[in-house]
């Protein structure tokens, strides 16, 4: 059975109690080992997550210069294949014919050379109307 304190019973429990805790050495460590961990887990933390920023930005950089790259080639094809079209048009006939005689002054046998230019100079016609 518990004995009730007296007011002065209990004033020397509590004395005893606060002299045992004065006399206690201080344990200052775990408590700078516990805010050390943390702080190291916090460092951790924002450094995982700026690294996968970093990464996320630099996927996202790939990615649209990819897309760019890729309306360049599409571009490049058509042009290739208009190039291949004119190629194979070049290569008719007609197309050979009208060269040589607008470029070149060639004309077919029996043909008669007409040519309305300025005089003295044979190569250039002249651009007025009416002649």
């Amino acid at each position: 059975m518990a004995y009730p304190l007296t007011d002065a019973g209990r004033s020397a429990v509590i004395d005893l109690r606060t002299r045992r805790q004065a006399l206690r050495p201080r344990r200052a460590r775990p408590r700078v080992k516990v805010r050390l961990g943390r702080l190291l887990f916090v460092g951790l933390l924002i450094y995982g997550v700026s690294v996968f920023a970093a990464q996320e930005v630099r996927v996202y950089q790939l990615k649209a210069q990819e897309s760019r790259v890729q309306g360049e080639i599409r571009r490049l094809q058509q042009e290739n294949q208009a190039l291949r079209e004119q190629i194979t048009l070049m290569h008719s006939d007609a197309v050979i014919e009208k060269v040589a005689r607008e470029q070149l002054g060639l004309v077919k046998d029996g043909e008669i050379p007409y040519f309305n230019g300025v005089p003295g100079d044979p190569g250039r016609l002249r651009k007025e109307p009416g002649y």
